[in-house]
């Protein structure tokens, strides 16, 4: 009897165990991918790894849908890491594996992938092309949640433009879809999204309006990542307002948020703007503390195991003259591929407020460089202006001249004509070194919403005016 079912049970038996291996390699599948995307913010390398086995997994399972999730998968992970050209590569496979058993859904989300790498690549024409192409899948499949992130990825792409009426009316637009899904943290971003518009566009009650309805969500939600952004974000605004203690309440805020969550490098955003409030109000100690500190932190991240600052960490005191030349840096855009470019810009201008111009100087250069590698406009302009001010500062005036020339070049803005004007009174010099008027104009940073009075301007362009004179007067004697 046992003899006649044995074959029966043989099969059986492979039958449960081959099943139980399949239910294995399938679980084993999901939870690579599960880990993968939950690393992929806090450690892409790993986050990478996971990925790759996921890869492997799916080829061995010689399935479709597993290998384009997989791809897709690695595609995100290897985008956090850094690595756009493969991330973009490992996008356009799992978009064919998506395309070959017609899965929507998929393609969409590949889309969006391919779209946020050309945003971040500076090719926005790409960009917006393939974030299109996601939201009219996602608004034929009716999925509103879909729809909501790609409105909301468009609006950053505007926004990331300058492009302030497109990316209100997709900010907004995403933030009807959060509210209609009652999707707490989405309607949180968009209210923060649409805050820093208004802020750009000197709106600054209403920019406050929106950052306080995004703070009480993110406060419900416990987001500290959110909220290390936002505070540092209200720091900037209370600066607008004039409300000095109340910025450097929120930027201790934001520090505390950002470390709570290791991150560094918004650290030392909101450590650049804490030594602007300082100095605001003339605390100088707290103001190198807080430059010097963002420096060191800067060089842990980099593993130089050195400062770069003066010899000794010997800080020049930094002169008051150059107050309305700094700039508060926003924690909303996520400028990921022009981070080293801010970098190395951050770095100069710590030296530049605290008169190490000489140090300064390399830094500027070299992220100028990049900037125009990476056709970064608004870095271009910011390096150049600040190369202008440090040259004329070490009375190198040819130097001086010519990014200021750059800057007007490239420039379409009151600030342009500002320049024009200060140029127009400065004398061609020659390498020799000469006594020369003070040529730096605070107002030139206008854009950046910390320009001085009318009264101030003018005052410093008549200032020049006498001093050119002067100037040619003893050039006479000579």
């Amino acid at each position: 009897m046992v003899f006649k079912y044995k074959h029966l049970f043989l099969l059986i038996f492979f039958s449960v165990t081959h099943y139980n291996f399949l239910l294995s390699q399938n679980n084993s599948f999901y939870l690579m991918i599960e880990k993968s995307e939950e690393l992929r913010a806090t450690d892409s390398e790993q986050s990478s790894e996971y990925a790759a086995l996921a890869v492997e997994a799916a080829d061995n399972m010689n399935d479709t849908q597993k290998k384009a999730l997989a791809y897709k998968t690695l595609a995100f992970a290897l985008y956090y890491n850094g690595n756009y050209q493969e991330s973009l590569s490992y996008f356009q496979t799992a978009l064919e594996q998506y395309q070959n058993i017609q899965d929507s859904s998929g393609l969409s989300s590949c889309y969006n992938g391919i779209a946020i790498i050309y945003r971040d690549l500076n090719i926005f024409s790409e960009s917006e092309k393939y974030f299109l192409n996601a939201l009219e899948i996602d608004t034929k499949l009716e999925d509103i949640h879909g729809q909501a992130i790609i409105m909301n990825n468009l609006g950053t792409l505007y926004h990331l433009q300058e492009r302030t009426v497109p990316a209100l009316w997709y900010y907004i637009n995403s933030l009807k879809k959060e509210i209609k899904m009652n999707n707490k943290p989405g309607i949180a971003d968009s209210y923060l999204n649409m805050a820093a518009i208004m802020e750009e566009n000197q709106l600054f009650n209403q920019a406050d309006f929106y950052y306080q309805k995004a703070m009480n969500i993110y406060i419900s939600e416990g987001d500290s990542t959110s909220l290390g952004k936002i505070y540092n974000n209200l720091g900037n605004l209370y600066i607008k307002f004039d409300k000095y203690h109340k910025a450097i309440e929120a930027f201790q805020n934001s520090l505390t948020f950002k470390r709570k969550i290791n991150d560094y490098q918004g650290q030392i955003t909101t450590l650049l703007n804490m030594g602007n409030a300082y100095l605001i109000f003339s605390d100088t100690v707290r103001a190198k503390k807080a430059y010097l500190d963002a420096v060191r932190l800067d060089n842990e991240i980099q593993g130089t195991g050195t400062y770069l600052l003066t010899e000794n960490n010997n800080v020049v005191q930094p002169q008051m003259d150059d107050l309305f030349f700094y700039f508060f840096n926003s924690d909303t855009i996520d400028y990921r591929f022009y981070d080293f470019t801010e970098r190395l810009f951050n770095r100069a201008y710590i030296y530049y407020v605290l008169s190490d111009y000489k140090s300064a100087l390399p830094f500027f250069i070299n992220s100028l460089e990049l900037a125009e590698f990476q056709g970064h406009e608004r870095m271009i302009k910011q390096n150049c202006l600040y190369l202008f001010k440090t040259y004329s500062q070490l009375e190198d005036y040819k130097s001086a001249v010519f990014y200021a020339e750059k800057y007007i070049s490239i420039t379409d803005s009151a600030d342009k004509t500002i320049l024009i004007d200060i140029l127009s009174y400065m004398p061609q010099f020659s390498d020799e070194s000469r006594e020369v008027p003070d040529i730096i104009n605070p107002a030139l940073d206008n854009e950046n919403g910390n320009g001085l009075s009318d009264f101030w301007f003018y005052a410093t362009v008549i200032l020049g005016i006498l001093a050119a004179i002067q100037f040619k007067m003893r050039k006479r004697k000579f």
